[in-house]
């Protein structure tokens, strides 16, 4: 037996006798899963409430299994252990990552696969959220294994309006709506190489805009083509800027009719704080470096020296 699954063995085993002793010392453990259902409250801060409540008594074996969680997820993730060795560990919730810039029917696959949804309830999931897109707020969750669609849906929700729209560093700091603001940010959020270039392509983005320009932006045109056979972000061909769809700003001026992403707090920033540049082109050579111009003429140059 090999270190490391000596280490796992030992670390499970922790955990099992740990669960042990904080079940049979709980008083009520249906409430206790009610509470933990329904919160996102700090670690410190569910242990406390958790005990000033009267549902943990064994504080010390509950706390022990909180503090040691986020080594539980550097495990899993580190050493690359299966669905079923993070049941053992803990059987009651999970992470799931929701990554910036993922669209609804992605959020509901990565969450699903993680929860053993079924295609009815990833359906259920992408239709539910069908008016949300933009708004499924992107993070690590620690979520109940049984969590319903709906929940987990409200529960994206609910951390879109906590760091967003109750946001004291975006309250007050543009005249921008916020149905704008998440447009342009899930183009940023696709469109750029990373977070250092978003507020340079918001600039571009915002300069076609006032310009009365098409925005001719790929990854509109892969929200209206993609699918789940064909992949969401499918590569874009010159055929594919004839797409009969509102989502083509190759056709259609102004923004597409909702946000094509779910957009990070960087991206959103970026669309409210856009650079200020004399560019309208913009395209990443192989090594994803950003290249803008002014002139068309200048943005082609740039593509047969930097392409």
């Amino acid at each position: 037996m090999t270190w490391k699954r000596f280490f796992v063995y030992a670390f499970i085993t922790l955990i099992l006798i740990l669960a042990v002793i904080f079940t049979r010392t709980s008083p009520n453990q249906s409430a206790i899963k009610d509470f933990m259902d329904h919160s996102d409250t700090s670690k410190p801060s569910l242990l406390l409430t958790l005990y000033n409540r009267g549902l943990v008594r064994n504080v010390y074996a509950f706390n022990t299994i909180i503090a040691i969680e986020d080594l539980h997820v550097l495990l899993l993730k580190g050493m690359g252990l299966d669905r079923d060795v993070q049941t053992m560990a803990n059987p009651f919730v999970r992470y799931v990552k929701v990554t910036e810039g993922m669209r609804k029917e992605e959020i509901a696959n990565r969450v699903g696969s993680t929860l053993n949804w079924t295609d009815s309830e990833k359906n259920s999931f992408s239709q539910l959220a069908i008016n949300d897109e933009g708004k499924l707020y992107p993070e690590t969750y620690l979520i109940p294994n049984n969590i319903a669609p709906v929940d987990f849906k409200n529960r994206m929700l609910d951390r879109f309006n906590d760091e967003v729209v109750n946001s004291k560093a975006l309250i007050n700091k543009t005249n921008i709506n916020l149905d704008t603001t998440l447009k342009i940010a899930s183009i940023i959020q696709r469109e750029a190489a990373g977070k250092s270039d978003m507020n340079l392509i918001s600039g571009i983005i915002w300069n076609r805009i006032f310009n009365g320009m098409n925005l001719d932006i790929d990854a509109t045109l892969q929200y209206a083509k993609g699918n789940n056979t064909n992949g969401w972000w499918p590569q874009v061909t010159p055929a594919d800027k004839k797409i009969a769809s509102p989502y083509n700003t190759y056709t259609n001026n102004g923004l597409p009719p909702s946000p094509i992403s779910n957009p990070g707090l960087a991206a959103i920033l970026a669309a409210l704080k856009p650079q200020k540049t004399s560019c309208i082109f913009y395209f990443h050579d192989n090594n994803h470096q950003i290249h803008c111009s002014a002139t068309y003429q200048e943005h082609v140059a740039k593509i047969k020296r930097f392409l």
